[in-house]
């Protein structure tokens, strides 16, 4: 098969995979979602340029109002939303993996190092974000009030998912021979 076609098809697949890991979703303040486990394993299989390709379609199918963000939402509206943040934070964390990529090349925790700024950055995007919106849609609100209802309680969550990230990567990487 064309390496060309192939790239794609892969690209399609991780699109795919990161919807139906934000459609799994327990309802809170910011739904907790494994969307960013799809992201993130999206990011160590194909690698910056490819899983970037990824992550923006997932993105702008969003915006055209397919229902592929949490809780099958979808449209131009949902990014707008208190909780549009954290999906504009993918996008920009999956430049910064890029980066990572290219700056950690030969130390051998590049992994867990690049998803954990990237882990850091979502929570900054999108507590900034949503801490923003409450205030113009809701009224007054602390910015550590929001960190505590938008980051602190999904903190352990998210190790956890790193660590699967990590171990599920380490067993499909010889399966698949793109990652």
């Amino acid at each position: 098969m064309n390496s060309k076609v192939k790239d794609i098809c892969y690209i399609g697949l991780f699109t795919t995979f990161i919807i139906i890991c934000s459609w799994i979703s327990i309802p809170f303040v910011i739904p907790f979602t494994l969307q960013t486990f799809g992201i993130f394993i999206t990011l160590l299989c194909l690698g910056g340029k490819k899983g970037l390709c990824s992550i923006f379609i997932y993105i702008l199918l969003g915006i055209i109002g397919l229902p592929v963000f949490s809780s099958f939402n979808g449209g131009i509206g949902y990014l707008l939303s208190l909780n549009g943040g954290y999906i504009l934070g993918f996008g920009i964390a999956s430049f910064v993996y890029l980066i990572c990529e290219k700056l950690l090349m030969n130390n051998k925790f590049k992994d867990i190092i690049s998803l954990s700024i990237m882990m850091v950055i979502i929570y900054i995007v999108g507590s900034l974000w949503f801490y923003f919106l409450y205030i113009k849609e809701v009224g007054e609100i602390t910015y550590l009030e929001s960190l505590l209802s938008t980051v602190v309680p999904f903190i352990l969550g998210d190790i956890i998912k790193i660590v699967l990230v990590l171990l599920t990567y380490r067993k499909i990487k010889n399966i698949l021979k793109i990652c």
